[in-house]
Order: C-alpha cells, then structure tokens, then sequence
C-alpha cells in the first residue's frame, strides 16, 4: 500500500509525498531532541514538547495529502484523453491516399482508357493497389510517370 502512496502519476505530486516524508521523519529527531533537552532539565515533558513532536507529523500528513490531491487530479484528467494505440504493421486504410497520388493514378489509367474500381494504400508510401476491370496492379508512383510492377517486383515487395 506504501508503494502505490508513492508511485509517480505527476511530478508535483510525487514530489510533495517525498517532501511530506521529509517533514515527518525530521520532525520526529526534532521532536526526540525537544523532549530529550526538556525531560533532563525539567524532569518531565511539558506540552510543548509534545507539540514540538507532534506538529511536523501532522504538517508532514498534510502535505502528504496535498500530493495525492494532485496525483488524483491528475487521474481524472488522464481518463479524458484517448488512449494511444498501437500501429498495425499492415497496410494504412485507403482514405490515407494522398489526393494528387490518386489524382496521378487516375490519370495514368484514363490515358489507357480504363476506369479504376478501387485505390489501396501499401505499407510503402509509394506502391498502391490499383483494382480495374477485375485486374489487380501494384503501381509504383516514385518515378516521373507511375509504373505498373512486374511480377518478380511484386513477389519482391510482400516479402
């Protein structure tokens, strides 16, 4: 239970627990001394020794309790941001195609006069999957003109 008081969730917060410790445990060798100096000379602990052992307690708890304030704020406000996500190794969806790659592609197979079904992004930014008339293309756009790969370049890019 100790551990999870002290675990780092913000900065701040941490560093007041440790502070707050600190407070405590030197409070507790002042308040030892305080008694020892006050028992030897009057024979008995008056209150203000006891005071003088008791307060950087209670000071040391609430600074404690100012820490884990801030580190439960800081959970709240944790809850309202997206988690991050892992990427897939796999190919991007297809609406990360850029606009002047699909216009480009587009182009390209109008001026053979076939129309395109489908436009499908690889997981290299250059090479797309090129769907027509029932005809899978993998055409490179890294050239001055877009090229349709061969099949050898095909085998080569899916290993």
């Amino acid at each position: 239970m100790l551990e999870d008081l002290f675990t780092r969730k913000n900065i701040i917060g941490f560093l007041l627990k440790i502070s707050g410790a600190i407070v405590m445990v030197w409070g507790v060798f002042q308040g030892f001394i305080v008694i020892a100096e006050f028992s030897s000379e009057y024979g008995e602990i008056p209150l203000v020794a006891i005071t003088a052992f008791f307060t950087p307690i209670l000071m040391g708890l609430v600074i404690i309790g100012f820490g884990e304030v801030i580190d439960l704020l800081q959970q709240l406000a944790d809850k309202g941001k997206p988690k991050a996500t892992p990427k897939k190794e796999s190919a991007p969806p297809s609406h990360t195609i850029p606009l002047f790659d699909e216009a480009d592609l587009k182009a390209f197979y109008s001026s053979k006069g076939i129309e395109i079904n489908t436009i499908t992004a690889t997981k290299r930014r250059d090479i797309f999957i090129v769907e027509s008339n029932g005809k899978v293309d993998y055409v490179e756009l890294g050239g001055f003109s877009p090229r349709i790969l061969s099949e050898d370049e095909v085998e080569e890019f899916m290993e």
